[in-house]
């Protein structure tokens, strides 16, 4: 088992979309040797899943539709 927490700290900033795809990546290259058979995402998905515009008030610096 693999477990992401709290991944909106890697959706809701551009900046940090690097990391969250080296983080996919390792586990995806890795799934049969380490035999994950489940990632989990205990925690909150994205920051913000209701705006249209990135920047403002806490809700990091992607829109909604590039957290997800």
């Amino acid at each position: 088992m693999v477990v992401f927490p709290d991944t909106q700290n890697y959706a809701k900033y551009a900046k940090n979309q690097a990391n969250w795809d080296r983080v996919c990546r390792w586990v995806a290259e890795h799934r049969a040797a380490w035999r994950v058979g489940i990632a989990l995402p205990p925690g909150d998905l994205v920051e913000q899943n209701d705006i249209a515009v990135g920047g403002g008030q806490g809700g990091g610096g992607q829109d909604s539709a590039s957290q997800w």
